[in-house]
């Protein structure tokens, strides 16, 4: 019994020789990492004399109109060639009332789509003259 408690206790200190040794790496690891990271951030150049940069110097407020006004467009698109497919159906018919029912349907929800475009266009519109201040002088 005295034999396996000191075979025991021998693997125990080995296990816990190497997992501070371990231990002791991952730390100096570790913190040589945080150290050297104030370096990188270093800046090099003073950044009041760099060149100015190409980006856009849009308002927050025309982007997003613009951007309004590109779904309405796309949406007047799609709504259009909604309009002319369903007129393609209706005159390839042959009087079939099935097909004519369903190019009235696309014709009509491309008729919506059209409108619902350009009541978006508009509000948006509105909304630009209500919030413009233009000053005269």
């Amino acid at each position: 019994m005295k034999k396996f408690n000191f075979l025991k206790r021998k693997v125990v200190n080995i296990v816990m020789k190497i997992f501070k040794r371990n231990t002791l790496i991952s730390l100096f690891i570790v913190l040589s990492f945080l150290i050297s990271m104030n370096f990188v951030f270093a800046v090099q150049n003073n950044p009041l004399t760099l060149p100015a940069t190409d980006l856009p110097e849009d308002e927050v407020e025309d982007v997003i109109v613009a951007a309004i006004n590109w779904l309405a467009g796309i949406v007047a698109t799609v709504a259009l060639l909604m309009v002319l497919g369903g007129g393609v159906v209706w005159v390839t018919a042959g009087g079939e009332e099935d097909r004519v029912k369903s190019a009235r349907k696309w014709i009509i929800a491309g008729l919506a789509g059209l409108a619902l475009a350009l009541g978006a266009f508009i509000i948006v519109q509105v909304i630009l003259d209500l919030f413009t201040v233009t000053v005269t002088e």
